[in-house]
């Protein structure tokens, strides 16, 4: 084979090379979040305990740092980060906690990649958040918690303690006269003073005690409370307050991962 052949075929081995992207696996997984193919982006997810030299799941966020930017212009970083997270947690059923938790998702990475098995790396992962959540919703950080999300993600067991927690909140936030005015900011920052204050259509921070919706706003409130009040002394069906199986079914004391 004469020189300038060989120099050809070094050529295209090096141009084959450059094409293969570095980012390819983080590409792939990007894609199926972004179609919304969960299904897809764990089976992705779970190649990593096959082979983790094309599934490198556990240095994923080195990859994008380094090469996503290079190979990547067409699509934004910080909306490919966003879709990553989603992707990642919605995978390890607990998209509840996406927006809720102030965890990156690396240290998720970090526990579900430890374990010997997608699944054993799940559990974990669900036991570490479930733990996180529950100190949440006792210190009254629930802003961004759902009883429907946890229910969807198997952590119905936890809605009773964050309805209870958005009670308390909304106790604390009973409007005080002061000065002639009702300040309204502490049932704005209630979920159920919003909702109160939606049915009633104010928008103010402020009312003055002598405006007639002052007293339809304390008299809702006595109303509202009651209800709530009611609702949680009533016995919660099993099945949506227990912790669900791979499978869907409730978790026996036995079995819990707790």
């Amino acid at each position: 084979m004469c020189i300038k052949t060989v120099s050809a075929v070094r050529r295209m081995i090096n141009l084959s090379k450059k094409k293969t992207k570095k980012s390819k696996f983080a590409l792939e997984l990007y894609e199926r979040s972004k179609r919304g193919d969960i299904a897809g982006f764990q089976t992705t997810m779970e190649g990593y305990w096959s082979d983790k030299k094309q599934y490198p799941l556990h240095r994923i966020y080195k990859v994008i740092d380094k090469y996503w930017e290079k190979e990547n212009q067409e699509y934004d970083l910080s909306g490919a980060l966003i879709l990553f997270r989603d992707g990642i947690f919605a995978s390890l059923d607990i998209l509840s906690f996406s927006l809720a938790l102030d965890l990156p998702t690396e240290d998720i990475l970090t526990i579900l990649c430890k374990e010997k098995s997608f699944k054993d790396g799940r559990r974990e992962v669900r036991n570490h958040c479930a733990k996180i959540v529950n100190t949440m919703i006792e210190k009254g950080d629930i802003d961004f918690l759902t009883e429907s999300g946890l229910k969807r993600d198997g952590f119905g067991y936890l809605t009773p303690k964050l309805k209870d927690k958005r009670i308390e909140k909304f106790k604390d936030a009973f409007p005080v006269e002061k000065d002639g005015e009702y300040s309204l900011s502490k049932l704005l920052r209630s979920k159920y003073g919003k909702l109160l204050l939606r049915d009633l259509e104010v928008t103010r921070v402020k009312v003055k005690a002598s405006d007639p919706i002052a007293k339809e706003i304390l008299e809702k409130y006595e109303h509202m409370l009651v209800e709530l009040e009611l609702d949680v002394e009533t016995l919660p069906d099993i099945q949506e307050t227990q912790q669900l199986t791979l499978d869907g079914e409730p978790v026996s004391d036995d079995d819990s991962d707790e």
